[in-house]
């Protein structure tokens, strides 16, 4: 029972690992946000829609609609995480 009660901890812990950064200001008006999965985990695709979910609700959070100036996907693999990158910058709606 031990062994089965430890695996689950170390599952969640795992599995709750993902992460999105804090959105950082770039330049003038543009700025960045990244998100990371865990391995074996998530895909780039996901790692991407988490990013802009968070610069979306950035610039809501201002009054204004996001606008993406590039996004960078790099797929997970062996031994490597998914994750994601979108630099943008938040317009008038």
């Amino acid at each position: 029972m031990r062994i089965i009660f430890t695996f689950l901890i170390i599952g969640s812990a795992l599995f709750g690992c993902a992460s999105v950064t804090d959105v950082v200001s770039t330049g003038p008006e543009t700025y960045m946000v990244a998100a990371e999965g865990v391995l074996g985990n998530s895909s780039s695709g996901k790692q991407a829609f988490k990013a802009q979910e968070k610069a979306a609700s950035f610039c809501n959070g201002k009054g204004m609609q996001v606008e993406t100036i590039s996004s960078q996907e790099v797929p997970g693999g062996f031994g490597k995480v998914a994750s994601a990158t979108v630099n943008f910058k938040c317009i008038k709606k």
